[in-house]
């Protein structure tokens, strides 16, 4: 009898620790991912949208910058992005980007933008601007990417 018990007791546990991994698994199964392509309409002398930040943000209509690879660009030896510079916004407020002092964008609170980037020297720096004239920035901070370097720079308040 004590025999029977103990191994009624093992297969239990046992049946018992497999549901919990089956769990666990389910639980590390990615969620599913939904996405949608639009093209931009072009429209001269458009108007513009009314909650566009009012600063200068243009483009070149002559320069080019060619994709990185996971964009469809090359992906040999010497493409020309081969690191990533990860802005994380531990703010409420909108922050402005550069990099070698060259506008990025605009980061959204508490949010995260990843910009392809070169290896070698490269300058960061952001900024939050207030309606009552008050200026926050980060930086400049100076780093060095080699090829496949991931760099994350947090901005916190």
């Amino acid at each position: 009898m004590q025999l029977k018990s103990v191994f009624l007791g093992t297969l239990a546990v046992g049946l018992g620790l497999s549901l919990i991994s089956q769990n666990t698994s389910l639980l590390a199964q990615q969620p599913k991912e939904t996405s949608a392509e639009t093209k931009g309409q072009k429209v001269e002398g458009g108007s513009r949208a009314p909650n566009l930040p009012s600063g200068e943000v243009t483009n070149d209509p002559k320069a080019t910058t060619p994709p990185p690879a996971n964009k469809g660009g090359s992906s040999g030896r010497g493409g020309f992005y081969s690191a990533l510079v990860r802005f994380d916004n531990r703010t409420p407020w909108k922050i402005q980007l550069l990099g070698n002092g060259r506008y990025l964008g605009i980061i959204a609170p508490y949010g995260d933008a990843d910009v392809p980037a070169t290896s070698g020297n490269m300058t960061l720096q952001a900024v939050a601007e207030f309606t009552d004239g008050i200026v926050y920035t980060w930086g400049p901070r100076g780093i060095f990417l080699s090829p496949g370097d991931a760099y994350v720079w947090r901005l916190s308040s």
